[in-house]
C-alpha cells in the first residue's frame, strides 16, 4: 500500500482526504500513463533520453582516476627515494619522519579520492544499464506490457495522488506521476 508521506508521518489531520492505494493500482496506472507518454510525446521522451545520455557521456571519472593513479605512483616513488636517502644517511631521522608522514597523508587522500570516484563510476554504470533498458522498452512496439521498477525509478521523481479542483472540490481519484524532467503523466478516474 502507498499513502501520503505527510499522513504517514503526522497523522490523518495533516492529510484528511488521503486514501491508501494498493501498489498494484499504482503500477497499473504507471504502465498506462507510460504508454500514453510514449505514444503522445515520443519526441519529448527521446529528448529526455538524449539529455541523460549526454550527461552520462560527459562523465570524466575515468580520466580523473587515471590521473590520480599516476599521482599515486609518483608519491610511492617519492617514498621509495625518501627511504633510500634515509638508508644512505643523507637525511636525518626527523627529516625522514616528517617527509614520510606528509607523503603518507598525501597518498591516503589520493587513495580515498580514487575509491570515491570508482564508486561514482559504478553508480554511473548502473544508471547507464537502466537507461539502456528504458530505451529498449521505449523502442519496443508493445511498450512496457507490465510494470518495470527500473523504468519507474529512472523516469519518475514523485507521485501525487488527488488534487483540489478550481471550485475547491477535492478529487482523490487523480494520480499524477512527475517525471525527473518535469513532464507529468496524469491518470484520471482512479478507482480505489
Amino acid at each position: 500500500m502507498w499513502q501520503c508521506i505527510k499522513r504517514a508521518k503526522h497523522g490523518k489531520e495533516e492529510c484528511p482526504y488521503c486514501k491508501a492505494i494498493p501498489e498494484e493500482i499504482l503500477e497499473d496506472c504507471f504502465v498506462q500513463g507510460y504508454k500514453i507518454l510514449c505514444n503522445d510525446n515520443r519526441k519529448v521522451v527521446e529528448n529526455f533520453l538524449e539529455k541523460i545520455e549526454n550527461i552520462l557521456k560527459e562523465n570524466t571519472t575515468e580520466t580523473m582516476v587515471s590521473k590520480l593513479e599516476k599521482d599515486k605512483k609518483k608519491i610511492n616513488k617519492k617514498l621509495a627515494n625518501l627511504l633510500e636517502l634515509n638508508l644512505e644517511g643523507k637525511i636525518n631521522k626527523e627529516q625522514y619522519t616528517e617527509k614520510f608522514d606528509n607523503l603518507n597523508v598525501e597518498l591516503l587522500k589520493v587513495e580515498q579520492r580514487i575509491e570515491r570516484l570508482l564508486k561514482e563510476t559504478n553508480r554511473t554504470e548502473s544508471i547507464k544499464l537502466r537507461l539502456n533498458k528504458f530505451k529498449s522498452l521505449f523502442k519496443n512496439i508493445d511498450i512496457m506490457p507490465k510494470f518495470d521498477k527500473d523504468v519507474f525509478e529512472c523516469l519518475i521523481d514523485k507521485v501525487v495522488i488527488g488534487e483540489i479542483e478550481q471550485d475547491g472540490t477535492i478529487n482523490p481519484y487523480i494520480i499524477r506521476f512527475i517525471c525527473k524532467n518535469g513532464t507529468e503523466i496524469v491518470k484520471t478516474n482512479l478507482l480505489l
